[in-house]
């Protein structure tokens, strides 16, 4: 699931120029830095879509169950923006700022004041991925989506909820008689944040960045080069290594804020790398069943149940009416969602156990699983003998499990689920 910055900044660009912010940017004599190692603020690949439209005689699609992280989004807090900010121009006044450092300095007060006030944010690229892929869901299942009921529920982030009406709304655009519902916060919340709800995976989350685990890893990884290189003399007392990684934790966020992509001004593609290996591991640890613990996977247990039941309900119950039958449950929630129901389900490149995290990257890889707009759609069809179901992660078919079908009777797919549960 590879992609390019020339095709994101395209596509970038034209959200911008959607929502009246046409970006002007200065010409750079450095090269832009791999969209790869963006990592979990990666913007959606559309390139990489599967796009057979589903129908026939065979096996006819009666109902969709979609599971979404919101889209593009501004950074979610000015701490690292401020921190940095305030470091470079203490830094400035006192001459010790190199080139670098400079327009460092004057990007992070570009995205301060691109950000304010809409920090967390569903940003104008944020809006067009879910538009498109509202759009997409409606040209990929033509007849199952020209009526009917739609069912979404989101978690009470503004992020989250406008994410839900964009892609309903692109929907609804193109199928004027669906009839849409939607829920967001209360229990929406209890289900789709167990990082929250859950009171032993939220205890669990916290001590991950002070764990030898991650320390370790970090203090190996984690160069202090990038942070050097903004200072004349960088022999004062600060942190670089910290430095280095707050540099990357907002860099990677540039294309999903509407900034120009970040360049080998600031970082060399081995060091952008390196952060991207330290950052995966966090996420890793933090919200994947992993070597330490599988409480990620207890967690999202109530969301998989949920998932389960609301598709058997409507496949068993279904209207007499086609008008009135529930043609789609869809949950948006966060990457935090996503990651542990993913590895709960065990679906390939979703799930990994190992402690050589040096080796992690060849097998669990964050920007596949939850990139900005990462989606699951479980498509049920049906045959002459029965249901079936297809797995569609971020745009491509997947098995249910490694070494399986794409195409599996829904008993079988349960089956395994409950079993997992």
């Amino acid at each position: 699931m590879k992609s390019t910055r020339s095709l994101n900044r395209i596509i970038i660009i034209f959200a911008l120029l959607i929502a009246g912010h046409a970006l002007t940017a200065k010409v750079s004599a450095f090269d832009n830095l791999p969209v790869d190692y963006d990592g979990s603020m990666m913007p959606y690949n559309f390139t990489a879509n599967d796009t057979i439209v589903l129908g026939g005689d065979t096996l006819k699609p009666v109902f969709v169950s979609y599971v979404a992280r919101h889209g593009a989004r501004y950074l979610s807090s000015p701490d690292k923006v401020s921190h940095l900010k305030t470091l470079l121009t203490e830094q400035a006044a006192k001459g010790n700022l190199t080139p670098a450092g400079i327009d460092f300095m004057e990007r992070m007060i570009q995205i301060d004041t691109l950000s304010a006030v809409k920090w967390g944010r569903l940003s104008p690229l944020g809006i067009y991925e879910e538009q498109r892929l509202g759009s997409q869901m409606s040209h990929f299942l033509p007849q199952l989506l020209k009526q009917g009921k739609i069912r979404a529920i989101s978690t009470s982030k503004p992020r989250v909820v406008l994410s839900m009406y964009q892609f309903l709304h692109a929907l609804e655009q193109a199928n004027t008689q669906l009839v849409l519902s939607t829920l967001s916060g209360g229990s929406a919340d209890d289900l789709l944040r167990c990082f929250d709800s859950n009171p032993d995976y939220k205890s669990y989350r916290a001590t991950i960045t002070r764990s030898d685990a991650y320390r370790n890893f970090f203090n190996i990884h984690v160069p202090q080069s990038p942070a050097m290189r903004l200072f004349v003399n960088p022999d004062f007392d600060f942190d670089a290594r910290t430095t280095t990684m707050n540099m990357y934790e907002v860099m990677q966020a540039f294309e999903s804020s509407g900034l120009p992509a970040p360049t080998t001004e600031w970082m060399s593609p081995e060091e952008y790398r390196s952060c991207w290996l330290t950052e995966n591991l966090e996420h890793y640890l933090r919200n994947s069943v992993n070597n330490i613990s599988d409480i990620a996977a207890i967690a999202s247990r109530p969301l998989l149940h949920k998932i389960i039941d609301d598709a058997d309900n409507a496949l068993e119950h279904p209207a007499i009416s086609p008008r009135q039958q529930l043609k789609m449950n869809a949950y948006f929630g966060h990457a935090e969602t996503l990651m542990p129901l993913f590895a709960l389900m065990k679906l390939p490149g979703c799930y990994a156990v190992t402690d050589n995290y040096d080796n992690l990257d060849t097998q669990w890889q964050v920007e596949n699983i939850t990139p900005l707009g990462a989606n699951l759609a479980v498509i049920f069809l049906k045959g002459s003998d029965g249901l079936y179901t297809l797995i569609r992660l971020n745009g491509q078919y997947i098995p249910y499990r490694d070494g399986a079908p794409l195409i599996v009777s829904w008993p079988t797919l349960r089956s395994y689920w409950q079993q997992l549960l």
